[in-house]
């Protein structure tokens, strides 16, 4: 066992740092000053910051962030309030639709049952939302 352990940690001073984006000094090791690792708040601010533009002047899509999972009444409300028409189909299904786009069906076969992430990032691709539009919608 401490073999194995050794063999890990000899991998892991092997690391390039400064490769990975985690330290910026010029010299790495040699007791040089390295800036500390950065948070989660901050490498999330960093990736908002980031610029959305091409050399060309188009605007790249914006990147998917992780949507969490909400409760299956609130999502019919997000959606409203993204200008989508929610309404019953056949049986105990929804179907959610927006002009332009073709509709999305989903089931609520419970009361008010938890509507996945996974589903979310479906319907926001069928619709044609953005996941930022999402969150912001959400928080709003």
């Amino acid at each position: 066992m401490e073999w194995f352990r050794d063999r890990l940690f000899s991998f892991y001073d092997q690391i390039d740092l400064k490769r990975v984006g985690l330290v910026t000094a010029d010299k790495v090791g040699d007791g040089t000053t390295a800036s500390p690792v950065p948070s989660d708040e901050e490498m999330i601010a960093a990736d908002l910051a980031r610029e959305t533009e091409t050399a060309d002047g188009q605007t790249l899509p914006e990147p998917n962030r992780r949507v969490p999972g909400i409760r299956f009444l609130r999502f019919e409300r997000v959606m409203e309030r993204l200008g989508c028409e929610v309404r019953g189909a056949k049986g105990s299904d929804v179907s959610v639709y927006r002009p332009g786009f073709r509709k999305y069906v989903l089931g609520r076969h419970r009361v008010n049952r938890e509507v996945f992430p996974v589903e979310i990032q479906r319907v926001l691709s069928r619709l044609g939302f953005t996941t930022g539009e999402w969150l912001e919608a959400v928080r709003g």
